[in-house]
């Protein structure tokens, strides 16, 4: 399915880039204009500000497909290759394991949200943004965070790391308990 949307994103930006083309040398030179409305008919666009409409739309256009062509390939990671074949390990699980990890390394941690970017040297880029209890010694304990994200991800996986980024996003009340 991927390869199909991979394809799908290639196709649709060629054609988004010829038709920008087009338009440009379209608006550029007239004599072009002339030759083509022969073929295709009336070529004229009303004003300069239907052409910025269009070329707008067109630049959308053609940014949303490379933005799928760019999510399509960070879907998965590449393990090794056996004799039967290769191992992946999806992006949702390498998020599941960091977050697990950062939650599990008791560093008063209340919630995460962690986001998985492969990078071109076939390493992996972890971002954490984490809430916090207000009882957290947020230095020590996010580098402890870090620390047990990235042994976990190379320990389960055998990929390669690259770093853990940390943003601590809020730093919430510690509920007072009410006891019966």
């Amino acid at each position: 399915m991927r390869k199909i949307l991979r394809s799908i994103g290639v196709v649709l930006l060629v054609f988004v880039l010829l038709v920008c083309t087009l338009l440009f040398f379209i608006t550029i030179i007239p004599a072009l204009r002339g030759m083509l409305s022969q073929y295709i008919g009336n070529l004229e666009l009303y004003g300069v500000q239907d052409r910025a409409y269009a070329l707008f739309i067109l630049i959308l256009l053609s940014a949303f497909a490379l933005y799928a062509l760019v999510r399509s390939a960070n879907a998965s990671a590449k393990l090794r290759h056996t004799a039967v074949g290769g191992i992946l390990v999806s992006t949702a699980a390498l998020e599941s394991i960091a977050l697990n990890s950062a939650k599990a390394s008791q560093s008063g941690v209340k919630t995460a949200k962690v986001k998985i970017r492969n990078r071109q040297n076939k390493q992996i880029l972890v971002s954490l943004s984490v809430n916090v209890y207000s009882d957290v010694e947020i230095p020590v304990m996010m580098a402890r965070v870090q620390e047990r994200v990235k042994k976990d991800l190379e320990h389960y996986t055998g990929l390669a790391i690259e770093a853990v980024e940390v943003k601590v996003a809020r730093v919430e009340e510690i509920a007072a308990r009410v006891e019966r």
